[in-house]
Formats: structure tokens, C-alpha cells, sequence
């Protein structure tokens, strides 16, 4: 007999609680809420031990008191009401007492909880939101369909405007909320789009309360690929928005030669305008090593780098083709920078690249300097 009854228990829950998300209005009896009235209702709080308050209670002046009033039925003992539950806690979070929505829940035992169950529960999950025992104008609207999770969006004068069968979750009650609270209002919110990267507007859009912007397409940025959205999805205006542009630093090959075999001596990632680190350049008996042929200190692209050697024994840094690299050198190649290029000999330019990125400038003068001070 108790396996008997504990079958009927489980065809029963699954009979009334509906599946979060999968409530279709062609599954419900021909009974639609919206238009009735709640404005009779005095539903009192549920308070220690599931007894009802002497004191508070939902009614006419609560929902005068709100734009909107947003009831949800439950039952400790219905699991799809259990698991939308976090969502109205973090709207009540939202919203609290005294703004334009008010969140509530009623405590109902259609399918085996108890209202000692119900506040348990409550106390158990930490949920803060008010929770109302049913009086019977309360609990005959829930009964209209006579399943449970179900919620209720009522307006100022305790109307039922709009009903969501089933279970829901955060996106759907704030985009509900949101253009209920948009059609009882004249407001429009700019919502500004922002480059992640730059910090630039790149747009802005003045949108109707309680309605979602449209997401332009993202400005492309030298070095970077665009990722996401923040927020990932169009959000619901209620006030003045910022969603930002994000994206992703791109890296770029960079293949270092050596140019006298045609050997790869080293193949590295950097990220955009990150400098590479030039590998130990080989010997080649008659030939000198002074640099490399292109600068790789700030990278933008794939590239492919070289050795450069002069034949013969030039010496590196030897600006002035004496010999000796000392300050002289240095103070030649200083002037170099600075634009007097008929200074250094073409025979003898490669040989100024003392830091050995492919670039002669003032760099390379202040490497030498401090060879030549010893240091």
C-alpha cells in the first residue's frame, strides 16, 4: 500500500509541477489570469514556524505602493519551483522593498509541502524575499490553472497584466519586468557602446525604458580580435547603460635565418608591438656577424628576420673604420641618429648596429658608450 501511494505522489508532482522552461500556454486548462483582479487580496506574511503576521500583509495598498508587483507560487515540495527561486532573490536583491518592483512569493502545499515545509525552506536557502500565505482571492488565481511553479506581474491597482506558465529564469522576468516598467514609463536611457582597447564611444543609442539596444558591429583595432560583448547579450534598459567591446591581443611569427645556409634558427610568437628575442647568431670562418636585417623590437606582423655579416674581420661597433671601438664611435653614431648620414660609410653602417636589431640609432650609440666606459 505505501508503494502504492508513493507512485501516485510522484505521478502527481510531475502532473503539477511543469518542467522550468517548458510551459506552453496550449498545455494550460482555457483559463487565462490576465485581467483579473488581486485588489481584494490581504495575503499575510509567513512568519516562524509557517504561522501567518498579525501585521504585514500583500494587498491594494502594497501594490499601490509599486509599479509592478511580482508574485511567484510555489511549494517546497516542487523542484521546478526550487530552481527558479535564486532568480527572484537576486531581482528582490535588485529592486528591494521600496522600488518600483516589488518581489513576493506565496507559499503554496498543493503537492505535499506544509507551510512549516515552505518557511523551512526559506530559512534553509537563505531567501529574504516576502513570502505570503494565500488568502482565497490569492489562492482561487492560483487555482485558475492548478499548477505550480507559476508567477504573476500585477500592476498598481492590482491587476494581473501578464503570466508566465511554468518555470522561467533571470533573462526572461527582467526582460518582462523591464518592458512593463518601459510601457508605464515615457523614459528613454542612452546606452553607450565602448571600444575595450581604446576606451573611445564607439556609439550611442537612446533606447525606451524596459526595451534592449542593438549591438553594432565592433570597430576593428590594429592588433586585436574582437572577443565578446559585456554584457554577452542585449540587456534590458532601465537606466543608463555602458557594454564594452572586448577583444583579444593577436601574436605574430617572428622566424629568425641565418642568411649564409638558409637554416631557421628559432621561431617565436609575440603578441602585437611586443618585441622578439633575437637567438645566438651562428659563425661562419671569413665572415663577420653585425646584426640583423630588420628591426624586431616592436612586431605587427609576421616576420622573418635575417642574419647580416660583412667578409673579412670589420669589428662591430667600428663606426669610424679605425679599428678600435671606443666614445668616438658612439659619439659618430649619435650623429648618425640625429640625420648627418654621410657620417658612416655604407661599408661600415651594419657594423654600427651594436645592439643588433636591424636598426642603427641613438640605442646603438649609448650601448657603445658604455662599452667604452667599461661598463
Amino acid at each position: 500500500m505505501k508503494k502504492i501511494l508513493a507512485v501516485l505522489m510522484a505521478v502527481l508532482m510531475l502532473a503539477v509541477c511543469l518542467p522550468a522552461g517548458a510551459a506552453d500556454r496550449s498545455e494550460t486548462r482555457d483559463v487565462d489570469p490576465v485581467g483579473r483582479s488581486l485588489a481584494d487580496m490581504n495575503a499575510p506574511y509567513i512568519t516562524a514556524g509557517g504561522a501567518p503576521s498579525t501585521t504585514q500583509f500583500i494587498n491594494a495598498d502594497t501594490f499601490a505602493a509599486h509599479t509592478l508587483t511580482v508574485i511567484n507560487a510555489w511549494d517546497s515540495q516542487c523542484g521546478p519551483c526550487r530552481a527558479e527561486m535564486p532568480y527572484f532573490q537576486q531581482l528582490y536583491d535588485q529592486y528591494g522593498d521600496d522600488g518600483e518592483v516589488l518581489i513576493v512569493g506565496s507559499c503554496d502545499t498543493m503537492i505535499g509541502g506544509t507551510m512549516l515545509s515552505d518557511y523551512n525552506y526559506l530559512v534553509a536557502n537563505h531567501y529574504t524575499y516576502p513570502n505570503v500565505i494565500p488568502d482565497s482571492v490569492l489562492h482561487n488565481l492560483v487555482w485558475l490553472n492548478g499548477f505550480l511553479p507559476q508567477t504573476f506581474i500585477v500592476n498598481s491597482e492590482g491587476t494581473v497584466i501578464d503570466f508566465i506558465a511554468g518555470g522561467t529564469d533571470y533573462q526572461g522576468l527582467t526582460t518582462k519586468i523591464g518592458r512593463w516598467l518601459g510601457y508605464y514609463s515615457d523614459n528613454y536611457y542612452d546606452v553607450t557602446f565602448v571600444n575595450g582597447v581604446t576606451n573611445e564611444v564607439i556609439e550611442v543609442q537612446s533606447v525606451h525604458a524596459g526595451y534592449t539596444p542593438t549591438y553594432p558591429t565592433p570597430p576593428e583595432v590594429p592588433g586585436y580580435a574582437f572577443s565578446y560583448w559585456s554584457p554577452a547579450t542585449p540587456p534590458v534598459v532601465l537606466g543608463p547603460t555602458t557594454i564594452v567591446a572586448n577583444y583579444n591581443i593577436r601574436s605574430f611569427r617572428v622566424r629568425f635565418y641565418d642568411s649564409i645556409t638558409g637554416t631557421k634558427l628559432n621561431t617565436q610568437y609575440v603578441q602585437y608591438q611586443g618585441s622578439a628575442t633575437a637567438p645566438e647568431a651562428p659563425e661562419h670562418e671569413g665572415y663577420t656577424f653585425v646584426g640583423w636585417d630588420k628591426d624586431f623590437s616592436c612586431i605587427v606582423e609576421n616576420t622573418d628576420v635575417y642574419t647580416v655579416y660583412t667578409s673579412g674581420t670589420g669589428t662591430p661597433g667600428d663606426a669610424d673604420g679605425n679599428g678600435v671601438v671606443n666614445s668616438a664611435d658612439a659619439l659618430l653614431i649619435m650623429r648618425y641618429a640625429m640625420g648627418n648620414h654621410d657620417l658612416i660609410s655604407d661599408a661600415n653602417l651594419l657594423l654600427c648596429d651594436a645592439d643588433g636589431n636591424g636598426v642603427v640609432n641613438s640605442a646603438d650609440a649609448l650601448l657603445l658608450m658604455r662599452i667604452s666606459m667599461g661598463l
